[in-house]
C-alpha cells in the first residue's frame, strides 16, 4: 500500500502508467527526484499517481532511475556531469557513469519516452542523460541519417502541411507590424 507524505513511516508510492499497471516505489526516491510528484502528494493526498502519458516500460525504467539515484546518493555518491559539448558518441566517454551508459543503452523509443518522463516530472538528472543520449545518437552523422533515424520526411506534402501551420503565425506577425507603422504615422 502506497504511503502519504503525512505518514509516519512512508515506504512506498504507486505509480500508475498508461497501460493500467501499478509500479511501486520508495516515496523518499520519487520526492527526491521529482517536485512535481512531490508537489501533488503534498497538494493531494494521493495514494497512486496516475502516469497517462507513459508507459509500463518507460514508468518501469522511470522507477529504476529514482531508486538507482536515490540509493547512490545515499551511498555517498555523487552525481555525474556529462561534458559538454558531447566529445563522443559514447556516453561513458563523455562523463557519464557506467550505470548511467548501461542505463540508456536502449531503443530510440525508450529514449523518446524517458525524455518525456523527465520534462514532464522535471526530473533533471534523467533529462540530462536523455538529452545527452540523444545528442549522441545524432553526433557525427549526415543529415539524411539523422532524418532516417527519426523518421522525418522530407516529402513535397509534408512540406506544404507544415509551411500552411506555419503561415499563420507569420500573417499575425505582419499584421503587427503594420499596425505598429499604422500607429506611428
Amino acid at each position: 500500500m502506497a504511503s502519504t507524505l503525512g505518514d509516519a513511516s512512508p515506504t512506498l508510492l504507486l505509480l500508475q502508467s498508461s497501460d493500467g499497471d501499478v509500479f511501486e516505489v520508495r516515496l523518499e526516491a520519487v520526492i527526491e527526484q521529482s517536485p512535481i510528484i512531490a508537489t501533488a502528494i503534498e497538494d493531494n493526498g494521493l495514494e497512486a499517481i496516475p502516469l497517462p502519458l507513459l508507459s509500463s516500460s518507460i514508468v518501469s525504467k522511470l522507477c529504476d532511475y529514482m531508486e538507482h539515484k536515490f540509493d547512490a546518493g545515499r551511498n555517498g555518491e555523487l552525481p555525474t556531469e556529462i561534458k559538454k559539448p558531447l566529445q563522443s558518441a559514447r556516453l561513458l566517454a563523455c562523463g557519464a557513469s557506467q550505470w548511467d551508459a548501461d542505463f540508456m543503452n536502449v531503443d530510440q523509443d525508450i529514449v523518446d519516452g524517458l525524455l518525456l518522463a523527465a520534462r514532464s516530472l522535471d526530473i533533471d538528472g534523467l533529462l540530462e542523460l536523455a538529452c545527452a543520449k540523444t545528442a549522441a545518437l545524432i553526433k557525427s552523422k549526415s543529415v539524411a541519417e539523422i532524418r532516417k533515424q527519426f523518421l522525418f520526411s522530407t516529402t513535397q506534402e509534408d512540406a506544404k502541411i507544415m509551411d500552411a501551420a506555419l503561415a499563420w503565425p507569420r500573417s499575425v506577425r505582419s499584421m503587427r507590424r503594420r499596425l505598429k507603422r499604422w500607429r506611428a504615422n
